[in-house]
């Protein structure tokens, strides 16, 4: 039996208390003007359904569903090769000195930021954007955001754990992922974070967390080291890299 025919219609339904209330007419118009209330009432309360929790949620300005959407658009820049504009809509998560000082405080952001600024955030602007299209157009199209995190080691790489260590206060850290269709392997964008009101991506910056203390204050870093390109593959179940 279909749940359609297992539920009574509303019009059935108001016909049923119709009949029940001319019953108790009968008795006195005082208890059937009580029961008419209920019933409205009750009607009155199945007709409005309860708030959509999860959907309120999606709309806050920190909900990391904002990045998942914004990055359906990357894919449709990209399936037209728009290059430019791919480019300038990546351009928005990239982080500001201050962040980087808020994030990790004066010791260790200052000198990420560095690193950000001189090497992770140009070869952003060079490579992501043909990255992102060949990826496309090869099948990758479905966008996926992930939380990552100690206690999701099979999401969870290793320079994300270096990141969030790093950190003055933890906070939530989120990976896109683009894959194909029936595989969940694909590419990474990583290290977003909600710093300042607004989504940003640390991407590889774990390159250049300094190695002294959290006390000391270190000199700009000299010689930047090279990072791994920007985007990767999905790390395996394992979470290595």
């Amino acid at each position: 039996m279909s749940v359609a025919a297992a539920r009574p219609s509303e019009s059935a339904r108001v016909r049923a208390i119709g009949a029940g209330l001319r019953r108790m007419a009968s008795s006195g118009p005082g208890l059937a003007s009580l029961m008419l209330f209920i019933c409205l009432a009750s009607i009155a309360c199945d007709a409005v359904a309860p708030p959509d929790q999860e959907a309120l949620r999606r709309k806050e300005a920190s909900s990391p569903w904002h990045v998942r959407d914004d990055f359906q658009v990357l894919v449709g820049l990209a399936t037209k090769g728009e290059r430019a504009g791919i480019v300038q809509h990546l351009e928005k998560y990239l982080l500001v000195e201050s962040e980087f000082i808020e994030l990790f405080g004066e010791a260790r952001g200052r000198p990420m930021w560095a690193g950000y600024r001189d090497v992770i955030a140009p070869k952003l602007r060079a490579e992501a954007a043909d990255v992102l299209i060949k990826r496309v157009n090869a099948g990758m199209n479905i966008v996926e955001v992930e939380r990552v995190g100690p206690i999701f080691p099979g999401r969870t790489t290793r320079g994300d754990h270096a990141i969030l260590a790093a950190m003055k206060r933890r906070r939530p850290m989120y990976t896109i992922r683009i894959r194909p269709d029936g595989d969940q392997l694909g590419l990474r964008f990583n290290g977003f974070v909600f710093v300042q009101g607004r989504w940003r991506s640390l991407l590889k910056s774990y390159s250049f967390i300094p190695e002294a203390s959290p006390e000391q204050s270190p000199a700009a870093p000299q010689g930047l080291p090279v990072p791994k390109p920007l985007t990767q593959e999905a790390p395996t179940p394992t979470g290595a890299e």
